[in-house]
């Protein structure tokens, strides 16, 4: 049954829930749920995280599933039920139970906000659902995956997330590599891997996997041998696959188990549609093929405990529009546009309206020849309308080029043109090629490329390709012209531009208009765009106040004919989203940034360098000419063993302090001779002498393989056959072998010297910062010739480089530092999850390098400045070992400036204040670990 908006129920009392079962530490899960739920969510890293709404969808799912372990989605209305009046009321409609009822597998929809990041969600679902089913944990899970995309742009995008992708000579790393995703290590990372399937792999020849895959798919190939596609079909280009849904239901049910994950789901999920041949209601094909399978999938294993689970995901999972709108009932998490576009997750809409035009008396439909009966007459050119509609497109696409180059912002914005026919899009290129930019360079088939589902062939994979070059900053393409039959997975990040030419006044879609451009430009997780942050807020807070942005950074600008105004101020407006209005001609894109470069003539004097990964610069020892008839072997004879063999724990012993760090289960059901070879070579180089061999993994499980299979017993044995490497669980084995080996590659490496090294960085490596000219500084000895403070504590910076930097002499160098220049330290805070800290300021004197923050007093006794400042002692104290590159100091000291202390001595040098830093710095960690002088 469909529900109206107003009774989006389902997602509210979930939301209440999921807090409170977040508050007390996601119980209830297994205990690999809730080891990534930990990393996912309370680990901090460089770069990508998770955006709260991402949390939110991922523990709702997780929820529904270990908590509440929903079988169908009319359980959750079940659940809801006895104390919630409206979801009571609910379950009694029939309407209700002839839509759900029929439904018995677990389904869920996520609605997020084109933008907002559901393919990150996608993933971070697989990798929940990989682990649980690889460790055998508790409850339904599955390590084979279908993913089902409405075309060839989803598509593609997906196997991107999930392949990578070459761009242009570059390779780009899939999503699933990204460190947010899963842990490092033996225990995740090696472990992970999926056999991926592309739709034209299916193939009644082929055999899927026996092991953990994913297929990627088109939902057109679910049409069955018989079936003819619709008119709708053919309409929307959507007819892009041969019809296998035999062969993929008969690859698919092999397995009890399969999780299948739907992208943009209002694709393939209505209550019914009339068939333009027979006039009658038919299902949609997805909604079939989903019942076909699972019932397939039941027939095939009628003994065999299944699971069958299906997720979508879509930003406008409805049917209708306006106030016939209805959503589809299994939604269980809602984050609408409006709350994305509050929460500056995507880019935020400002309608252009320019004055003088007279827009409103012009015809914003093409010039046709006279209709005859009731067929449209032959397009004829575009009008006058339109073309002062594109007129006014391409002058802001061009104001938005050059500010942007003004300001040393390296982004190319790019025009999206909608029409609502293909021949009227062919005519907006043919218009454009006779238009040329300010500096009289014309808009020839390298910067506009037209793309559309009648296009023949050779054309079609040509602009196909050209799409790919929107978001490559450095590629000449600029405008787009495009059909509304191309939406979903079209969005692109440099889409500042659109243009609406529309053929009629139908209420079109406009989630699916606007979303094509809303993806961000200038994402948060990106060093580079610290300063932008600020100016996005600022322009969010103007068009929150009625007023225009002095900026245009992640702003997307919309030009349509006047007469569909109010299409967008009443329902975009009424789904909570801020549209700004006006004419935005006269504003600033770059608004107040600045680009400041390094200054080369500063560059000798004023640079400073630090240790990004400090090492033990040691000779490398050759394992391969390590004899393995010198080590020893084990007293206790192979058979004796054999016959005691059990499964153990492992426990990792530090081997200068006997702490016990880590313990690794050897599981009779996955342990093997190669998992036993990959736990030991790790085990070998634990130890902090060793720890450098780590590069040297291959060539140690080498001498591993060798010593075990002909010294450790003095008989050849193939530990590859699962009776004899059940030997290998045995922990005094284990024990013993990891000496020897040990002692073999200690012996190899002799009495060489331990010299400490460092991979260096330099603040000159960073040769422009970006900053606003209300915070900028102009300052001396840096190489920068201004340095920008922050915007909430950024009167005290001020100060503190104009009052105690700029004016001491012995400051012979320093920089503000900057997220690009990434010296980083890391930290746990008191409940142990990892954090990273940058200071302020570094500083070069005639003796050393001193790390400076400044402090608010009342941030004074926070926890996390105390633990700040351990981290950053240590840090200092290694960093001090290392002998730099240049001529500039080797010791490293790292300071507390204290407000208070700053103001009650004003006036005072760098000098004068170093000894009241100092205290303020012991007392901090002094009063956190001990005594005064503590060493860290």
């Amino acid at each position: 049954m469909p529900v109206k908006q107003s009774e989006l129920i389902l997602p509210t009392l979930l939301q209440d829930d999921v807090e409170g079962w977040r508050n007390q530490g996601w119980s209830g899960v297994t205990q690999t749920t809730a080891e990534l739920l930990h990393y996912w969510f309370e680990e901090e890293r460089d770069g990508k995280n998770f955006h709260p709404c991402q949390q939110n969808a991922i523990e709702t799912v997780i929820y529904c599933h270990e908590i509440l372990r929903i079988q169908n989605p009319y359980q959750l209305y079940l659940e809801f039920s006895p104390a919630n009046a409206k979801v009571a009321q609910a379950i009694r409609s029939k309407v209700l139970q002839d839509e759900l009822n029929p439904i018995t597998w677990p389904k869920y929809c996520l609605k997020m906000a084109t933008g907002s990041g559901k393919t990150w969600v996608l993933n971070a679902l697989m990798v929940w659902h990989y682990f649980n089913a690889l460790n055998d944990e508790p409850g339904q899970f599955s390590s084979r995956f279908l993913i089902v995309t409405p075309g060839k742009e989803v598509q593609k995008r997906i196997l991107e997330a999930t392949k990578g992708r070459d761009d242009g000579g570059t390779w780009i790393a899939p999503d699933l590599d990204e460190d947010l995703f899963m842990p490092r290590g033996t225990r995740w990372r090696d472990r992970f891997y999926l056999e991926q399937y592309e739709p034209s792999d299916f193939r009644e020849n082929l055999t899927l996997t026996d092991g953990p895959f994913l297929a990627v798919t088109n939902w057109q190939q679910f049409r069955f041998a018989t079936s003819s596609p619709s008119v709708w079909e053919d309409l929307m280009g959507e007819q892009e696959e041969t019809p296998k849904a035999e062969i993929i239901a008969e690859l698919l049910t092999t397995y009890p188990d399969l999780c299948i994950l739907n992208d943009e789901a209002h694709h393939v999920h209505a209550e019914k549609r009339p068939s333009a041949d027979s006039k009658t209601e038919e299902e949609l094909i997805w909604r079939r093929f989903m019942s076909f399978l699972n019932q397939k999938q039941a027939e095939c294993h009628p003994d065999t405990p299944r699971f069958f689970q299906q997720i979508d995901f879509s930003a406008t999972p409805f049917f209708g529009s306006g106030d016939n709108k209805a959503y589809f009932p299994h939604i269980i998490y809602d984050y609408n546009l409006g709350q994305a576009s509050k929460d500056m997750l995507v880019k935020q809409l400002f309608l252009e309206q320019r004055q003088g035009n007279n827009l409103e008396d012009l015809d914003f439909r093409a010039e046709r020849e006279k209709a005859e009966g009731r067929k449209r007459g032959e397009v004829l050119g575009l009008s006058l309308g339109q073309k002062i509609m594109l007129e006014i497109g391409k002058t802001k696409l061009e104001q938005l080029t050059q500010e942007f180059k003004q300001h040393g912002i390296n982004r190319k914005p790019v025009m999206l043109v909608l029409a609502e026919e293909t021949e009227v899009a062919d005519k907006v290129g043919e218009h454009l090629t006779t238009l040329h930019d300010p500096d009289g360079n014309p808009y020839d088939e390298s910067r506009v490329v037209v793309y559309h589902s009648k296009l023949k062939d050779a054309a079609s994979k040509e602009a196909e390709a050209l799409l790919n070059d929107i978001d490559r900053d450095n590629a000449p393409l600029q405008v787009v012209v495009s059909v509304l039959s191309v939406r979903e997975g079209f969005d692109r990040t440099n889409i500042c531009v659109i243009v609406m030419l529309r053929a009629s006044e139908a209420d079109l879609l406009l989630e699916q208009i606007v979303g094509r451009g809303l993806r961000l430009m200038f994402p948060r997780y990106k060093p580079e765009y610290d300063q932008i942050q600020e100016m996005k807020a600022e322009a969010r807070q103007a068009l929150e106040n009625q007023e225009q942005p002095d900026n245009a950074f992640d702003c997307l600008f919309l030009v349509e004919h006047p007469k569909f105004k109010e299409f967008y101020t009443s329902y975009l407006a009424s789904q909570g989203h801020l549209i700004g209005i006006g004419d935005s001609s006269k504003q600033n894109a770059g608004g107040d940034l600045v680009s400041v470069d390094a200054d080369v003539t500063r560059i000798p004097k004023y640079d400073i360098s630090w240790p990004m990964q400090i090492y033990d610069n040691t000779p490398i020892p050759n394992i391969a000419d390590i004899e393995i008839s010198k080590m020893g072997h084990n007293l206790v004879p192979f058979d004796t063993l054999q016959k005691l063999s059990a499964k153990t724990l492992i426990t990792d012993v530090h081997a200068e302090t006997g702490t016990k760090a880590n313990t690794w289960a050897l599981e009779q059901d996955y342990f093997d001779y190669s998992f036993f070879l990959q736990n030991m070579t790790r085990l070998v180089t634990r130890t902090s002498k060793l720890s450098y061999l780590t590069a040297l993994s291959s060539e140690i499980a080498a001498l591993v393989d060798e010593y075990v299979s002909n010294r450790l017993f003095n008989q050849p044995i193939d530990f590859t056959e699962p009776e004899c490497y059940k030997v290998l669980q045995n922990q005094q084995l284990i024990d013993f072998i990891a000496n020897q080996v040990r002692a073999a590659i200690t012996e190899a490496t002799g009495d060489l010297q331990y010299q400490p090294g460092a991979v260096w960085r330099n603040l000159s490596d960073v040769p422009q910062l970006l900053m606003r000219q209300k915070n900028m500084v102009a300052v001396q000895r840096c190489i920068y010739p201004h340095q920008a403070v922050e915007a909430v504590k950024g009167n005290f910076e001020r100060r503190v480089i104009t009052k105690l930097i700029n004016p001491s002499p012995e400051v012979l160098a320093f920089a503000k530092l900057d997220r690009k220049h990434d010296l980083i330290i890391t930290w746990r805070d008191d409940r142990g999850i990892q954090r990273k800290y940058e200071p302020d300021f570094l500083i070069r004197t005639a003796d050393r390098i001193y790390l400076l923050e400044t402090k608010g007093d009342h941030l004074m006794t926070d926890s996390s400045t105390a633990l700040k400042a351990q981290a950053a002692v240590a840090w200092c104290k290694s960093a001090s070992t290392v002998p730099p590159p240049t001529t500039q100091p080797q010791q490293w000291e790292y300071l507390i400036l204290k407000q208070s202390i700053f103001e009650a001595n004003d006036g005072a040098s760098f000098n004068a204040l170093l000894p009241l830093m100092q205290i303020e710095r012991e007392g901090l960690v002094a009063g956190l670990y001990g005594d005064l002088g503590l060493a860290i």
